[in-house]
């Protein structure tokens, strides 16, 4: 099918209400896991010098973190997969009313199947341009704020402080790595939304294809040509997929490749291109 020579609905597979759930969500995460940041920062500066009982924080921190972006992810997909429900509510109850109650329960069974836990193995199996996947990127940020307390403590300047400050020093210098926790927690939970919408709307057959935008929720670099070979030009119409182009209807995570987020603090958005509803009923249902 050729670019422009479509008509259907569109509709985005986000909306403000979805991302200030999101958001709120990930600013509690972000609450917790500073908790957890002063509370390493405690037993690590009472652990002593030895290498096994800070290997034990380190361990414990990175255990924390995991459950974090675990926990982002999973409630990213509870989001995703309930607002492409609710797009696919019409089609449903349009397929009922048609071919059966029956029916319609088998095609709402095959659009939700199994989708938790391959985007999870999706989004934790995903190498980074680095080459890094997300155990890795834990584990380093565990390790970066267990030197974090370790080169406070050595340093002459704090060599005198009574405790109380030195935790408070440390705790200043840890607020970079609680910055960098969550981002990978946000940037997490971000690929899990878009790669469950991304993964139902393969399995919908109203679905024809999506339009991938720049800068649909905040600016958009013109520098970044990651995002430019997926969406296109900054204010520009974006990027055109079609099932056809990937196999047809039954394509396998079609989209999953050029899903965004493409990076950290990725601004592009989705469009759904959906077949009218009584064509789908009565010719495109499979």
């Amino acid at each position: 099918m050729a670019a422009g020579n479509w008509k259907m609905k569109t509709r985005r597979n986000d909306s403000d209400e979805h991302r200030r759930k999101l958001n709120e969500y990930l600013l509690r995460q972000n609450a917790k896991m500073q908790k957890k940041l002063q509370d390493f920062i405690d037993k690590a500066l009472f652990r002593g010098d030895s290498i096994n009982d800070i290997e034990k924080e380190i361990k414990r921190l990175s255990s924390d973190i995991l459950r974090s972006i675990d926990n982002a992810i999973y409630f990213a997909v509870v989001l995703a997969s309930g607002y492409m429900n609710d797009i696919g509510d019409s089609y449903i109850k349009s397929a009922a009313a048609v071919r059966g109650k029956a029916y319609s329960n088998e095609l709402h069974e095959s659009w939700n199947n199994n989708v938790q836990d391959s985007v999870r193995a999706y989004v934790w199996d995903k190498e980074y341009p680095d080459g890094k996947t997300l155990n890795d990127r834990t584990q380093r940020l565990a390790i970066v704020a267990a030197l974090t307390v370790l080169n406070a403590s050595n340093n002459s300047k704090y060599a005198n402080l009574p405790l109380k400050e030195l935790q408070g020093k440390i705790a200043i210098d840890m607020q970079n790595v609680g910055k960098a926790i969550f981002r990978v927690v946000s940037n997490s939970s971000s690929n899990a939304y878009h790669a469950t919408t991304a993964e139902m709307a393969s399995r919908m057959s109203f679905v024809e294809g999506v339009r991938i935008k720049r800068a649909v929720y905040g600016k958009g670099s013109s520098d970044c040509m990651i995002c430019e070979e997926h969406g296109g030009s900054v204010g520009g119409e974006g990027k055109t997929y079609f099932k056809d182009e990937f196999g047809g209807r039954s394509t396998d995570l079609w989209l999953m490749a050029n899903a965004p987020s493409y990076h950290p603090h990725c601004n592009c958005g989705v469009t759904f291109m959906m077949m009218p509803i009584s064509e789908w009923v009565f010719g495109g249902v499979k």
